[in-house]
């Protein structure tokens, strides 16, 4: 399986401290572990706890790190295949990954950056998104091997390097190749397909405040599918 080079914009300077470049395009000496396509990519800026000076047991705010995360996508050296009726991916990945960026000492020096196997994903998942709530990351949405859309939400903490389910999105804003961001503490999910992929002009908001007590709603939406 040939592997992809991986390129970076100085959008994410915006994120990753000290990402900046006169050339608005970067490209890394470095592969991704496996080749993807149709996973989730966004960044993760997380604070890990330290133990307090003098006290075992207590714990202070610690360390600001921020990565990259990939989670899951297709791994099929075919890609999509079309199945008569649409195109979709016969072999997905339950795999995590992250990314640091190293920046250049010198000038005579390139970018590079070291990737991270993180614990994988509670299932495969593809076509999803993901989104940042307090520490954790967490994926929504997308399909599964058998191209059925998933309903199960997952989040990851980084500090424990766990993945665990949170909730579930009821079938009727259940979707993949959507757009995804968040404010404040609700998600908004944009268009995307249904299971028979039809295009889709809803939007959802999805109030993870509480992880514990995910609630959903429809937002007002979109004038094109």
């Amino acid at each position: 399986m040939s592997r992809y080079s991986i390129a970076l914009t100085a959008l994410l300077s915006t994120t990753i401290p000290h990402l900046t470049t006169a050339d608005p395009w970067s490209y890394l000496s470095v592969d991704i572990p496996v080749a993807l396509s149709d996973m989730a990519v966004s960044v993760l800026t997380y604070t890990t706890a330290t133990a307090a000076a003098g006290n075992a047991t207590a714990v202070e705010d610690g360390e600001v790190t921020s990565k990259i995360i990939l989670t899951g996508g297709c791994v099929s050296e075919k890609g999509n295949e079309f199945l008569g009726e649409y195109f979709a991916c016969l072999e997905l990945t339950d795999k995590v990954f992250s990314f640091e960026p190293i920046a250049p000492k010198t000038q005579f020096q390139a970018w590079t950056g070291t990737f991270s196997t993180l614990a994988p994903m509670p299932r495969q998942r593809c076509r999803h998104g993901q989104f940042q709530i307090n520490n954790n990351l967490c994926v929504i949405g997308g399909r599964d091997a058998e191209d059925t859309l998933i309903a199960q939400i997952d989040c990851y903490d980084p500090t424990a390097d766990a993945w665990m389910e949170v909730g579930t999105l009821p079938e009727g804003y259940q979707t993949s190749d959507f757009a995804t961001f968040i404010e404040g503490s609700t998600v908004h999910l944009i268009g995307g397909f249904n299971q028979g992929y039809e295009a889709l002009s809803q939007v959802t908001l999805v109030d993870v405040s509480d992880l514990g007590d995910i609630t959903f709603e429809e937002g007002v939406p979109i004038n094109t599918p």
